[in-house]
């Protein structure tokens, strides 16, 4: 009777401890936490109609990674991701918004495109890349401004308080753009015969100060034109 107590105890710890890895296992399985580049991506604020991959979307709408994004010609559309970076779409803009990864993307397909960016930084290596078909910026930390016009084949960058890397769509002839008040760089012209020209007499910048200080207010930060970002 003593021999059979022990072999049950044995065979009873045998049995918990088979169990304990399987419960592990389960709890290991489970889905992982969302990173910081989950990336919270709202519309907090629209004007005409917004789309998103032809759907209208409304104000508190969570924006898919890569998603085609639209306004029409009375359209605005502000959109914040982790936390304190802040981009808004002007009217008659299109755009594919990829902030999910390390390497950030914003595909600007015609119109404009301002930015007030402090938080890129959360991640290790966090930048934004600009895309137009005539000319790339490279953003760290930057307010900045973009438009492309199709029609003329004319992409334009506005360093308004920060650091903008340019170039050519191909990758090549890199300008260096550092401002803390609004340095405007113009590209024309397409594949492969791009240029940077002069802005023309009567040049629509597109943007103000105040665009840009109401902008970073709607993430509780302010702009200090005194000093570059």
């Amino acid at each position: 009777m003593k021999h059979t107590g022990i072999i049950l105890t044995v065979i009873i710890a045998l049995g918990i401890t088979a169990c304990f890895p399987q419960r592990q296992a389960a709890s290991s399985s489970s889905a992982p936490a969302k990173t910081d580049v989950d990336a919270d991506c709202t519309l907090v604020y629209s004007e005409g109609k917004v789309t998103m991959d032809g759907k209208i979307i409304e104000i508190g709408a969570k924006i898919a990674d890569g998603a085609l994004l639209k306004t029409d010609v009375d359209g605005v559309a502000e959109i914040v991701f982790s936390q304190k970076n802040i981009v808004k779409m002007g009217p008659n803009t299109q755009i594919r918004l990829e902030v999910a990864t390390l390497k950030r993307v914003v595909r600007l397909e015609r119109g404009t495109f301002t930015a007030v960016l402090r938080k890129l930084d959360k991640l290790g290596g966090g930048s934004l890349e600009v895309k137009t078909p005539s000319a790339i910026a490279g953003v760290r930390g930057t307010s900045f401004f973009a438009r492309f016009d199709p029609a003329k084949k004319e992409a334009y960058f506005c360093t308004c308080n920060g650091t903008l890397n340019l170039s050519l769509a191909d990758g090549s002839g890199e300008l260096v753009k550092t401002a803390s008040h609004h340095l405007t760089t113009l590209f024309s012209g397409e594949n492969g015969s791009v240029s940077v020209i002069a802005p023309p007499p009567g040049f629509d910048f597109g943007h103000t100060d105040k665009d840009l200080e109401d902008l970073a207010a709607r993430i509780g930060e302010t702009m200090d034109w005194t000093k570059v970002e």
